[in-house]
């Protein structure tokens, strides 16, 4: 779930949901560059987002959590330690290496 520089949310949903959803007011599917993101609602309010009550963005984040609960865990990459970057002649971008 995001906020949408557009106004509105974007709310990750199942694929399996997302017909029901669209039924809801104020929805749409989500377009960026002009595809449409599957899995992705644009949900608004009126006039703002600030103006959906309580239980309806409750319902909507409760739909993103769904989502986000089947999702496998991210992977944790480790960083090599600052030593280690230096041995290997790296560092992080927009920093002098040395």
């Amino acid at each position: 779930m995001a906020a949408s520089g557009r106004g509105g949310l974007l709310v990750r949903v199942a694929a399996d949901r997302s017909a029901a959803l669209l039924e809801r007011p104020r929805t749409a599917r989500m377009v960026m560059g002009g595809r449409e993101m599957a899995g992705w609602l644009w949900v608004t309010g009126e006039p703002d987002v600030d103006d959906l009550d309580g239980p309806e963005l409750a319902g909507w984040v409760a739909e993103a959590v769904a989502v986000v609960e089947t999702l496998p865990p991210k992977r944790v990459r480790s960083k090599p330690v600052r030593s280690e970057r230096r041995a290997a002649g790296t560092s992080p971008p927009g920093r002098p290496r040395g």
